[in-house]
């Protein structure tokens, strides 16, 4: 375009180029050739996938106070087999570990009564904290960068009986 953003080079360059190739404009007349080795990789934050828990990290905060992770819905499903929305999940945020949030997996907002917690997948298929009407963010000791621990609750019910003659 003839004016172009600092901001929104998805509108003013990604899309008009998009345009113009699915128009049948060669590839070799959009500008000139980049080499791979030129490119910057972004630093991501690791997620790391282990049995029964994600561990994954807090990398934006939108300004209804929602919080996107690193991970996506399918870590958590690698992490946690058998997970269906409504399922009761803990949330443990660092650098305060002494505490977990309890949430739920849900689908949709009102899948949780107002002023709960919830952890959802977005239309990018990102996890993400929110507070149903309220503002996750401001409410939990969360902010970006912060490693967030998600797994289901201890199962108490599945101690082991204590030993004959224990008191």
């Amino acid at each position: 375009l003839p004016v172009v953003s600092a901001t929104f080079h998805g509108r003013d360059l990604f899309a008009p180029a998009a345009a113009h190739l699915a128009l049948g404009v060669p590839l070799d007349l959009m500008g000139p050739p980049v080499d791979p080795g030129d490119l910057v990789a972004i630093d991501w934050p690791p997620i790391i996938v282990r049995s029964d828990e994600l561990e994954t990290t807090a990398i934006y905060v939108d300004t209804f106070g929602n919080v996107k992770l690193a991970g996506l819905t399918a870590d958590l499903l690698a992490a946690i087999e058998g997970l269906e929305h409504g399922d009761e999940l803990e949330v443990l945020i660092s650098p305060r570990r002494e505490k977990f949030f309890s949430m739920r997996w849900s689908g949709t907002f009102g899948g949780v009564v107002a002023g709960d917690y919830l952890l959802y997948e977005d239309s990018y298929g990102r996890l993400c904290i929110a507070q149903n009407q309220g503002n996750a963010a401001a409410t939990l000791p969360v902010s970006e960068g912060a490693t967030v621990l998600i797994k289901r609750p201890a199962d108490y019910s599945a101690a082991p009986e204590p030993e004959e003659g224990w008191d």
